[in-house]
C-alpha cells in the first residue's frame, strides 16, 4: 500500500501536515495552483534562444513535474540528478550568488547525503518532507533564472 506521506511531493507533504486522513479537498486546490504556477514560470523562462535560459527551464520543469505529480516514490527522486548535474556549474562557478546560490547548493546537498534520506525514508516515516526541499530548489532555479535575465 501506498502512504501518502511516504510521497516527496506536495501530496506527501499535505499528508504530513494534516495527518494520516485521507488527503483533503484544499491539498487538490493546492497541488492545482502549484502545478498552474510552475507551467507559468516555466514557460516565461524557455524563451528558446539561450542555451542557458532553456538549461534553466527545462530543470525548472523536472523540479515542478516531480513536486507535482500524484504519485511519487524515494526512486523518482534519481530524475533530480538531472539538473542538479546541468545547473552544478552554473551555480558553483556564476556571476550571481546569494540566498539563490546558497539555497541550491543546500537542495543539493540534502538530496545527496544518503543518511538524511534515510532518516526521513525508514525512521520517522515522513518522506513527504522532502517536498519542502523541492520546493527550495524550485524556488533557486526560478530565483537564479530572474537574476540572470536581469543582467
Amino acid at each position: 500500500m501506498v502512504k501518502p506521506q511516504r510521497m516527496p511531493n506536495v501530496r506527501g507533504l499535505m499528508a504530513v501536515l494534516l495527518g494520516d486522513d485521507p488527503v483533503h479537498l484544499g491539498a487538490h486546490w493546492l497541488l492545482l495552483g502549484v502545478a498552474v504556477y510552475g507551467i507559468m514560470i516555466g514557460s516565461k523562462y524557455w524563451r528558446g534562444d539561450d542555451r542557458h535560459s532553456n538549461l534553466m527551464a527545462f530543470s525548472f520543469a523536472i523540479v515542478v513535474t516531480l513536486l507535482t505529480s500524484y504519485y511519487a516514490n524515494i526512486y523518482d527522486l534519481t530524475l533530480l540528478l538531472v539538473p542538479l548535474l546541468l545547473l552544478a556549474r552554473t551555480f558553483l562557478h556564476s556571476e550571481f550568488g546569494g540566498w539563490p546560490r546558497t539555497v541550491f547548493l543546500w537542495a543539493a546537498v540534502l538530496f545527496l547525503l544518503t543518511p538524511f534520506l534515510w532518516v526521513l525514508a525508514l525512521r520517522i516515516d515522513q518522506f513527504g518532507l522532502m517536498a519542502l526541499v523541492l520546493f527550495a530548489l524550485a524556488w533557486s532555479i526560478s530565483a537564479a533564472e530572474r537574476s540572470l535575465q536581469a543582467v
